[in-house]
This record gives structure tokens, sequence and C-alpha cells, in this order.
């Protein structure tokens, strides 16, 4: 009954937090991503990475809850990073971890690392939750337009 109970708000609160995505551009996206990888993961300290020039860099995570700023979440290690991406298992070390991979994409977009789950997740269950939730993200980013700086709209003006 306990379990049951919370699968159903687990969902209510994953729909919800999809339901509140900004999809204004890629930022927006990040920014109000949280919410459905804590309620739809059950991860309660998590780290979103986004590849960038400079390589992946962490734009949105949480630590036990809270959000904290991406740059005081620690830098994955060129060897993390390579295992995230050749690895099948989706659990390694205690973390869970998930890539963003577009269809047509080789590389990948970004990749989610939780670092702890609710007590009561399962991390299998989890892993299989997260990998789902990034293939929402994978179709989203794809069609969210990068942010505008502030210079190039002034430009086309």
């Amino acid at each position: 009954e306990q379990r049951i109970a919370t699968d159903h708000c687990t969902l209510a609160g994953l729909l919800r937090g999809l339901a509140s995505l900004d999809l204004a551009d890629s930022r927006a996206l990040m920014g109000s991503v949280a919410d459905v990888i804590h309620r739809g993961v059950g991860a309660t300290s998590f780290a979103v990475y986004l590849r960038r020039a400079e390589g992946y860099v962490a734009c949105i995570a949480m630590e036990d809850g809270s959000p904290v700023a991406g740059a005081a979440f620690p830098d994955l290690e060129h060897d993390q990073i390579h295992g995230i991406l050749s690895g099948d298992e989706c659990v390694i070390g205690g973390h869970v971890w998930g890539v963003i991979r577009s269809s047509s994409a080789d590389n990948a977009l970004g990749m989610v690392v939780c670092t702890r789950l609710l007590p009561s997740q399962d991390p299998a269950i989890a892993a299989h939750r997260l990998h789902d939730i990034c293939n929402i993200l994978a179709a989203l980013l794809s069609v969210c337009p990068e942010p505008h700086s502030e210079a190039r709209h002034l430009d086309s003006v």
C-alpha cells in the first residue's frame, strides 16, 4: 500500500513537473527540469551536465532536495565521462546516470548523474526512469532554441 501511494504521489509530481516545463529556450528548459528529475527518478541529489565547447558543464544541480548552482557541483573527471558514455550499466559506484542523446546525434547532448536517491527508491527502477526522462530531454532540447544573446538580439532589431 505504501509503495502504491508513493508511486501515485511520484506520478502526480512528475506530471506537474512536465506541465510546468519552460520551452522558451534550452536555458529555460534546464532551469525548469529539476522537479521532473526529482519526482520522476526519486533523486534528492543530482546534476545535469550539458555538452559545451569546454566539455560537459553542470547547468543545474540539486543537493539533498535543494537547488544549488551548477557551478558548485563537482565537475566530472574524464574517466567518469568516458565510463558513463560507453558503459552498459546505469548504476556505477552507487550513482545512477543517464545519457541525454538525440536520435540523430552520435555524441551525447548531456548527461544526468544522480548521487543520492530517496531511501525507498530502488536504483534499478530509478535508472530505468532516468533513461526515459533523458529521452524526453533529448527530444525537447532538439526543438528548443538556444538562448539569444543580448547583442544578437540588438543586431536583429
